[in-house]
This record gives structure tokens, C-alpha cells and sequence, in this order.
């Protein structure tokens, strides 16, 4: 998928959906990423008992609301993470719903793996998260106290990449070369 824009790009939305699901509005002007908009969607629990299922609702909500309002060119989603069994079921059921809300509202979106986004992001799909976000600081100068923001951030540089707004080295453009052949675009 190549987007062919002038100076100014469609923004692109990266999402990193968890209980404190980080979302970041990049755009490209004259191919130089311009932030939007940068938010947390706080889960409708905030500390309360609520059933895992309407705190998933909720983030469809959200999600849908901000697509609506926003209107991206692609979302970029990271990928389900396997290592935390306990919380697995619902990040799971989260990111289903923000899926669904790209779906419901037509957005194209695409899955990236989170060993993907570490390696466009730091060079090693090991990276953990003190590192993630040190990378993101010294290669874009983007900082936040979430470090799903933070992580948004990175997909949606990633995303404006993918759509061929920003200029790529040959490491992400390997990378990407790799995701357009085996990922999955939605719809």
C-alpha cells in the first residue's frame, strides 16, 4: 500500500490496546510526522470491580468515537502479546473490540507483531519496554509519561512508513517488506 499525497498525508492512528490503550494521531506534512493528538482511553473500571466485558464495550466506544472524529487513513494495532497468561483473556476481548470499531466504522487497519515494532524501533524484536521508549526518544525526540502513548507513537511512525509518507531506511523498509507479505489488511 503506497498513499500518494502531495505535502500533506491522511493521519494515521497507532493504537496500543490494553487495559490503558494508548493512541497517537500522526500526520505527515511535507513527509515530516506532526502529532495531532495523544491520549490514553482509561479503562471504565479505574480501580472498581467492573466485568471485563463492559470495560471492553467501553473501549469500542472510544475507539469507534475517535475513528469518527479523526478519520484515519490506516490504524496500526499491535499485535496480541502471549507472555502474561493472567491478562491474556482480556487483551484479547480489548482488542477485539478495537478492532471491531475499525471495522464498524471502515477504517482500514493493519496487525503489527510486538517483536515487529520493537525491531523497526530499536533494531532487536527483544527490546523491552525502559528500551522501547528510550529508542523512541533518540530516533523521533517523542517522549510521554504512558508508555502505551508511547508505544502509539511508534505505530503510528511505523504506519506512516508503511503508507510511504516518511522516508524509510533499508532496515525498516526490509521490515516492511515483510509485513506487506505476510500481514493482514482489514478490510
Amino acid at each position: 500500500m503506497t498513499i500518494n499525497w502531495s505535502t500533506k498525508v491522511a493521519p494515521v492512528l497507532g493504537l496500543d490496546v490494553s487495559t490503558r490503550t494508548g493512541a497517537v494521531l500522526l500526520e505527515s506534512v511535507s513527509g515530516k510526522p506532526k502529532v495531532q493528538k495523544e491520549l490514553v482511553l482509561a479503562p471504565l473500571s479505574n480501580g472498581t470491580s467492573v466485568h471485563r466485558m463492559y470495560r471492553a464495550v467501553e473501549l469500542f466506544h472510544k475507539v469507534r468515537e475517535l475513528l469518527v472524529m479523526t478519520r484515519p487513513a490506516l490504524v496500526v494495532i499491535e499485535g496480541y502479546g502471549y507472555a502474561n497468561a493472567y491478562t491474556l483473556a482480556l487483551l484479547v476481548e480489548l482488542g477485539a473490540m478495537a478492532r471491531h470499531a475499525c471495522i464498524y466504522t471502515k477504517a482500514q487497519y493493519i496487525d503489527v507483531a510486538p517483536p515487529t515494532l520493537k525491531k523497526f524501533v530499536t533494531g532487536s524484536g527483544a527490546a523491552k519496554k525502559d528500551q522501547m521508549r528510550l529508542a523512541v526518544y533518540k530516533k523521533w525526540g517523542y517522549e510521554h509519561d504512558s508508555d502505551n502513548v508511547v508505544d502509539a507513537y511508534a505505530l503510528a511512525r511505523l504506519g506512516l512508513v508503511y503508507a510511504g509518507a516518511v522516508p524509510a531506511n533499508k532496515m525498516e523498509r526490509e521490515l516492511l517488506k515483510k509485513l506487506r507479505a505476510g500481514g493482514k489488511k482489514c478490510p
